[in-house]
């Protein structure tokens, strides 16, 4: 359905598309109230599921960080923390072995099946045997 409308500034007839009217349907206030409710509780799902896996993969990563036996479990933030210092200090190790093996120094495995332990309060590196952590 087209309506004819003319432009007053130039006087031109323009076509334009009549707008429709569609019939939507009619919802009582309990549909309205229940469908609501419907799509809270799959919102609330979504977040539960995805606080879930937030936690698994928080508690992998805490097992895969080296920890002293009689440390308490690390908050989240601490976690974080921890792995980010543990990687930067791993990145270090790997990087002053590659340059001494550039100047053509014998490289010595000081950490060859040891673990290094990341203090995440002082920011401190230390070697330390392997049964003194706890997996």
């Amino acid at each position: 359905m087209e309506i004819r409308e003319n432009n007053k500034s130039t006087g031109q007839v323009v076509m334009k598309r009549a707008k429709r009217k569609y019939r939507c349907r009619v919802r009582s206030p309990e549909t309205i109230r229940r469908t609501k409710q419907i799509r809270r509780n799959k919102a609330n799902a979504r977040e539960r599921r995805r606080m879930h896996n937030l936690n698994e993969a928080l508690e992998k990563l805490r097992r895969t960080l080296p920890q002293l036996p009689d440390e308490p479990k690390l908050t989240k933030i601490e976690t974080l923390r921890m792995a980010n210092s543990y990687i930067y200090a791993l990145t270090q190790i790997l990087s002053d072995d590659q340059e001494e093996e550039e100047e053509g120094q014998t490289v010595t495995p000081i950490h060859r099946g040891r673990s290094l332990y990341v203090s995440v309060d002082r920011k401190e590196c230390r070697v330390c045997d392997p049964e003194s952590f706890i997996r």
